[in-house]
């Protein structure tokens, strides 16, 4: 197991057009605790590619949160007030914050 691995549940955080959330990894994974992955839509998904590099895996929670925000503000995907880390699974059905 990675150093610090902690199971601290699953975890989401919606951006203006996107979804991402982050899964802990099993114990027994050495290349990483956590996993986070991307759920795009609407004309957002397009810009999406290889280069950024999803899914993504971190060995420390805290910043594998950090970097996530860090990458929605700097794709303008970042709604003040909006985009929070919230414990869960999370509601995918297209849309994000205020308009679900």
């Amino acid at each position: 197991m990675g150093l610090e691995w902690e199971n601290v549940g699953n975890w989401h955080i919606h951006g203006k057009d996107c979804m991402i959330y982050l899964l802990p990894r099993p114990k027994y994974c050495d290349r990483g605790n956590y996993l986070c992955s991307l759920i795009s839509f609407d004309n957002f998904r397009y810009e999406i590619d290889d280069a950024d590099l999803w899914p993504r895996i971190y060995f420390k929670f805290e910043t594998a949160k950090e970097e996530v925000v860090l990458w929605l503000k700097t794709r303008k995907q970042f709604v003040p007030e909006q985009s929070k880390w919230t414990k869960g699974e999370g509601d995918y059905n297209g849309k994000c914050c205020d308009e679900q």
